[in-house]
């Protein structure tokens, strides 16, 4: 391929070309969606590019953050504005540029990644659909006269960054989020208010929401208020989402991963249960499972007791996976990998572990939970 060079990261002095590439394909102002934490000067590296002629012509993008999983410290890296110029599409650019980011990834020790999007792009690369959720639908209240307002804030998100953050960082799946980067995030809000909501809910629990306008199969639109972060006292949600939705004039939608019981049951009792699904938000690759289930021991032994867990073992090696007890193996292949892990809501993954010892003891390890990006989304 001759005037192509990369994939390699970004230089300073291109980054004005990459932005407008970006700009190009996913509308201005693309930054909205929380490129914030991406388009750094300080994470130039991680903006991967091919470029003809000296000028991008195809991205993907980089953002590594260290995650808490019930106390315990992994590292994910979140991939998002993968992209390819019109005029230089079919050629692999995006695939050469996918697996450059997973050496790049692993090199950094990166244990999995989060991708934003389900394309054929990601499942070819190993990419697996997971992460059983639950969908609600709360409607709006008829009357908010028995409200009193001092309990429920609304409006912009900035003066209550210590509440969010304080509510975000007990959670019990969160990443290691500063006031700093949330508040890169919250400069955002005079750009987008029109279609986004905060709610800040008796000091104990906050949710962001935007505004999702959907078209059903009879060709009919119809918009709701969908929560992309959420953190605090689960009951709180449960007295008043159907009060945020009047307050937004719309039904809120929640997007609740199995792990979350204590809120599934709270919004069971105040709305309708839609459906049961893989999370919309994307997709996900494991990249290195040893190093990843090492890392959460301490979650997952309690499960199997510290004798089997002392004799099971987890590698990887670029796509190939195998996991072993005793005289028992296991081996996984590119998106199967996740798909065990993360589990999916097809539960495909229990053809995969057979019977036997490892086959119980995979069952009582997996699925993990799975994270949300929530604001940390590019």
């Amino acid at each position: 391929m001759t005037d192509y060079e990369g994939p390699r990261g970004t230089r300073k002095e291109e980054l004005p070309a990459l932005l407008e590439l970006a700009g190009s394909i996913f509308g201005p102002p693309f930054s909205q969606t929380t490129g914030v934490l991406l388009f750094r000067e300080d994470n130039l590296e991680n903006l991967r590019i091919m470029l003809h002629r000296g000028r991008p012509v195809s991205h993907v993008g980089l953002a590594e953050f260290d995650l808490y999983m019930h106390g315990c410290q992994v590292k994910v890296g979140c991939v998002g504005f993968v992209c390819t110029h019109p005029d230089y599409r079919g050629q692999g650019l995006a695939s050469r540029l996918l697996e450059d980011a997973w050496e790049k990834l692993r090199a950094d020790g990166v244990d999995f990644s989060l991708i934003s999007g389900s394309r054929g792009l990601y499942r070819r690369a190993g990419c697996a659909e997971c992460g059983p959720t639950y969908a609600f639908v709360i409607p709006p209240a008829e009357s908010l006269s028995a409200r009193p307002s001092a309990q429920m804030i609304t409006g912009d998100p900035r003066p209550y960054l210590e509440e969010m953050l304080r509510l975000y960082l007990a959670e019990p799946v969160h990443f290691s989020r500063s006031r700093e980067q949330l508040q890169a995030v919250a400069n955002l809000w005079p750009q987008i208010r029109e279609k986004a909501a905060f709610a800040l809910l008796e000091g104990r629990a906050y949710l962001v929401g935007m505004v999702n306008q959907w078209t059903n199969g009879s060709a009919e639109s119809s918009s709701t208020l969908d929560v992309v972060e959420y953190a605090g006292d689960r009951r709180v949600f449960g007295r008043w989402a159907s009060k945020i939705g009047a307050t937004f004039s719309l039904p809120l939608r929640f997007f609740v991963p199995t792990w979350d019981e204590e809120l599934r049951g709270e919004l069971a009792r105040a709305g309708e249960q839609r459906r049961f699904c893989n999370s919309p938000e994307g997709t996900v690759k494991i990249l290195a499972l040893q190093q990843l289930m090492s890392e959460l021991r301490p979650f997952w032994e309690p499960r199997l007791g510290t004798n089997c867990a002392d004799r099971i073992r987890f590698s990887q090696q670029g796509e190939q996976a195998q996991i072993a007890l005793g005289q028992e193996n296991l081996l996984l292949e590119g998106r199967e990998i996740a798909e065990l892990v993360f589990k999916t809501a097809e539960a495909k993954e229990d053809a995969l572990r057979g019977s036997g010892s490892l086959g119980e003891a995979l069952a009582r390890i997996f699925p993990l939970p799975r994270p949300r990006y929530g604001l940390n989304y590019i």
